[in-house]
């Protein structure tokens, strides 16, 4: 089984919806047994639910985010195969915290698998553009992702 993390700052916005789509995709492309996926913040927070804006923007596109907040773990990197920030900024945090090169080779940006947003952050959706816009990239970069891991081997 390939296990993914998301990791955002929170665990209420970026890192839940990415969660809850690439969940969606597994699902409807009957994948389920093949992944497991979750999501964590470096500072979780503390009302310990999904951000209600993207909750409801998400519904909308068919997607039920349901998540509890918690934190990003050291043996997360022991983990997970995959560990995916949402931003430059983050990528550069995990890494300082990964005593092994080969926890750093399981880093990647989120949008390092699309072709459309490469190399860009997913950012807050409250500092930057809204929850709408935010989910545009996601969905594009959840369905990147997937096509990357279905077609790597």
């Amino acid at each position: 089984m390939i296990s993914i993390l998301f990791v955002c700052q929170a665990n209420t916005c970026r890192s839940v919806a990415l969660q809850g789509f690439l969940q969606n995709l597994i699902t409807t492309k009957s994948l389920q047994g093949k992944y497991y996926v979750d999501s964590c913040g470096l500072t979780p927070s503390t009302a310990g639910c999904v951000d209600r804006l993207t909750q409801a923007a998400a519904a909308q596109r068919g997607i039920f985010l349901k998540h509890t907040p918690r934190p990003f773990k050291i043996e997360d990197f022991l983990i997970f195969d995959y560990i995916v920030p949402v931003s430059k900024d983050l990528l550069k945090y995990l890494e300082t915290l990964s005593s092994e090169i080969e926890s750093r080779k399981k880093l990647y940006l989120a949008t390092s698998f699309s072709r459309k947003y490469a190399g860009q952050d997913i950012k807050d959706p409250y500092m930057h553009g809204g929850v709408e816009a935010m989910l545009d990239i996601i969905q594009e970069v959840t369905a990147s992702l997937l096509c990357y891991l279905e077609n790597k081997g």
